[in-house]
């Protein structure tokens, strides 16, 4: 397929940063996160701040983990959505659910994902 016409795709820098706490004698791990989506194609009042063609929206997270069997996911993203989720871990495999609504754009309704991974590697 091909009409002849070329369309750019611009770059987007996405940066992030997490920092693990781990509180004395209680076996819980709490995790905040935050990134930041870095867009240079002038979307100027479509993003949450922007300097001339360049356009900046952030992200904020956090994550409870218990002995690293199970952990609670909450976040907030630049169009003010609010997500949830959470994860199990049994020795190798890894089940984790997410959900977050999208009702207040055009009903789209909500989203759950759900993952199952396994880790191969032998320790």
């Amino acid at each position: 397929w091909d009409t002849g016409r070329k369309e750019l795709i611009s770059p987007m820098l996405k940066i992030g940063s997490a920092y693990k706490f781990i509180p004395g004698r209680f076996p819980v791990t709490f995790i905040p996160v935050v990134d930041a989506d870095i867009r240079f194609e002038n979307r100027e009042y479509a993003a949450q701040h922007h300097i001339g063609s360049v356009s900046i929206d952030m992200h904020y997270g956090t994550e409870l983990q218990y002995k690293e069997l199970a952990s609670i996911r909450v976040g907030y993203d630049d169009i003010r959505r609010l997500s949830f989720g959470f994860g199990a871990y049994v020795k190798r495999i890894h089940l984790d659910y997410a959900f977050t609504s999208f009702d207040d754009f055009n009903e789209l309704g909500n989203s759950h994902r759900i993952s199952l991974s396994f880790n191969l590697k032998t320790e």
